[in-house]
């Protein structure tokens, strides 16, 4: 909102917004996998709407990160974790990760680049996926 006025004033930029695989691919019964389907819809309408400006507007959807939280979620499920692992081609992913995403969309050498929405999850949704509710028991959450 007070954003784009002052990139459209000095002439283009990117914005950077942040979803999830689960927005790609889905969770059942999750009004957070709602929310992250419609971040990805709204960085695609930005880009051919702002594209006028030379605004690029783009979207990473991360994977599972080793965060603190996650890092304590598995340890505490450990039996998930082991599941999980085989999608994950090339292993669970770390902030930093993100951030490299980040910092190619930001720069100049992403200037053609927008509407794009970049995964950035080991390879878990080319893998396919699992419900998570098929791995937890009925009121473990993840």
């Amino acid at each position: 909102k007070f954003g784009i006025p002052e990139l459209v004033k000095n002439g283009g930029g990117s914005i950077i917004l942040t979803s999830s695989i689960c927005g790609l691919k889905g969770w059942r019964g999750t009004a957070y996998t709602a929310a992250k389907g419609g971040i990805i819809s709204l960085t695609r309408i930005m880009a051919i709407d702002y594209a006028r400006h030379n605004i690029r507007v783009n979207c990473i959807c991360p994977g599972h990160i080793i965060t603190e939280r996650v890092a304590k979620l598995m340890r505490v499920y450990p039996d998930v974790v082991e599941k999980m692992r085989p999608l994950h081609l090339l292993g669970f992913g770390e902030p930093t990760d993100i951030a490299y995403a980040a910092l190619y969309l930001a720069s100049d050498e992403s200037k053609i680049v927008t509407g794009t929405i970049l995964s950035v999850d080991s390879g878990y949704t080319a893998v396919g996926r699992i419900d998570k509710t098929d791995l937890l028991e009925k009121d473990q959450i993840w």
